[in-house]
Formats: structure tokens, C-alpha cells, sequence
């Protein structure tokens, strides 16, 4: 027979771990709450990185906003920006980003206040209802405070929602730029894994944007109009010394200038 190298896990899983604070957890909770927070390091660092490599690649300022908790929303709201400004849309999901965030967050921290308050309104209700008026409780105020939190809670959610939904529709036209055939999937992936934004981002950093060919296009054709304004600007300037110096002549129109021109070449 040969010896068994099997082992029982159990008994390591279900021991208790005392933290920093003094309180007590068991081993699966602490192995959990670390797992948890190292994929949150390890994809915030992927999005920094993705979200600075393209905002270097297509000249936006200041990239380094990338590395900053919370802000880098603006950056990442600021680069879908720009995708639809090459597209002819004047959008502004760097400012909704970045406001729906904070309002998230008031009302995430007002809400958790605020049931606190509702729950020690109730406690302390219920407790003087039975003193003075045994399992009478006042109807009005308990509905008044419930229909509150109640809204509270509404409010938060459909804030929520928005920021969510606009974040999702940020990160899809930044991956449809990049990676039209497989935007698709990506975003599915990150609806679902928010986790997975991160390491998307960072896979298309470095793919050519469609958005930042046509702004060099648009650039280039303005460029070659403001050239082309200029030099007939300097040919009617000259046509008009010419005329000064020959009062008699009829005046020269820049068609005639641009035909003499062809002409001559």
C-alpha cells in the first residue's frame, strides 16, 4: 500500500484570524477580502496604464491623470470626447463622468447616514409606543420616515444606473475605435465583469485609432484651405500694386489671375 498524501483543508479554512483592529474573521473571509483587493489593484493599474498610453498617442493633456483615483473618469470620458468630435459630435461624457460620480458617492454615504437615523427613529418610536400606548405606534411619522428612505434608495439606484450606463457607453466607443470586430465582446465582458475594464483597455492601448486618422485628415484639409485663402489673399494683393501702378487698366478678377496662372504652367 502506498502512503496517502491527501490532506483536509478544512481545518485551515475554518480558522480565526485576529486582524489589526482586534476583530476576529475566519481564514476564507481574509483569503476572499484579499484576492478581491489585489484583482482591483492589479486591474486599476491595467486601465492607468491603458488610459495614459492613449491619451499620450493622441495628444491629450494632462495624461497623467490616468494614475489619479476617480479623476482618471474625466480622462477616459475626455478621450471618448474626442472620438466623437472627429466624428462630428460634440459630446461632453468627461463632465457627466465625473459629476455622477461624486453625486454617486453623496448619496452612497448620505443614504448609509440617513437608514442609521430611520432605524434609530423606529427603535426608539416603537420603544415609546409601547411605554406610554402599549402596540400603538404613530402611523404618520413611521410612513413619513419609511417613504423618505424609500426614495433615498430610489434615487441612489438611478443615479447609479446612469453613471453606469454612461461609463459602458464611454468605454464602448473608445473600443469600437480601436477594435471594431471585437468591441462587441469586449464590452459584453466588461457589462457583466466590471473588472474587465481594466484589461481591456490595456489590450487596445497600443491599436491605431480610427478617430485620431480622420482629425489628421480634417487637420490637413484645413491646413491645405488656409494655404490655398492665403495665396489668393497675396495674388489679389498683387494684382492690386499692379493696378495702382497702371490706373488705366480694368481691374483684374482672380479668376483671370488663377487662368493666367494654369496657362503659364
Amino acid at each position: 500500500m502506498y502512503p496517502s498524501f491527501q490532506y483536509d483543508f478544512s481545518d485551515f479554512f475554518e480558522q480565526t484570524v485576529t486582524l489589526w483592529s482586534g476583530s476576529t474573521t475566519s481564514m476564507i473571509m481574509l483569503i476572499s477580502w484579499i484576492t478581491v483587493f489585489a484583482t482591483g489593484i492589479t486591474c486599476y493599474i491595467f486601465q492607468a496604464a491603458g488610459l495614459y498610453s492613449m491619451a499620450k498617442r493622441q495628444g491629450i493633456k494632462p495624461a497623467g491623470l490616468a494614475w489619479v483615483p476617480v479623476i482618471n473618469f474625466y480622462l477616459l470620458g475626455k478621450i471618448a470626447d474626442v472620438i466623437g468630435r472627429a466624428e462630428g459630435r460634440n459630446t461632453h461624457r468627461r463632465v457627466t463622468l465625473l459629476v455622477l460620480y461624486f453625486i454617486q458617492i453623496a448619496l452612497s454615504i448620505g443614504l448609509g447616514v440617513y437608514l442609521i437615523v430611520i432605524l434609530d427613529f423606529l427603535i426608539k418610536s416603537s420603544i415609546q409606543s409601547g411605554y406610554y400606548r402599549p402596540y400603538i405606534v404613530d402611523q404618520s411619522s413611521l410612513l413619513t420616515t419609511g417613504l423618505i428612505g424609500v426614495l433615498s434608495v430610489i434615487l441612489t439606484i438611478v443615479v447609479a444606473i446612469l453613471y453606469y450606463v454612461f461609463l459602458m457607453r464611454a468605454v464602448y466607443i473608445i473600443l469600437k475605435d480601436r477594435t471594431p470586430k471585437n468591441c462587441a465582446l469586449l464590452i459584453v465582458l466588461c457589462i457583466f465583469i466590471n473588472y474587465a475594464i481594466g484589461p481591456c483597455l490595456f489590450a487596445v492601448r497600443n491599436k491605431p485609432s480610427m478617430a485620431g486618422a480622420r482629425l489628421n485628415f480634417l487637420q490637413r484639409q484645413q491646413e491645405e484651405a488656409e494655404a490655398t485663402a492665403r495665396y489668393q489673399r497675396e495674388q489679389m494683393a498683387k494684382a492690386a500694386a499692379e493696378r495702382a501702378e497702371k490706373p488705366n487698366e480694368p481691374p483684374v478678377k482672380w479668376d483671370e489671375i488663377h487662368n493666367n496662372g494654369n496657362s503659364a504652367e
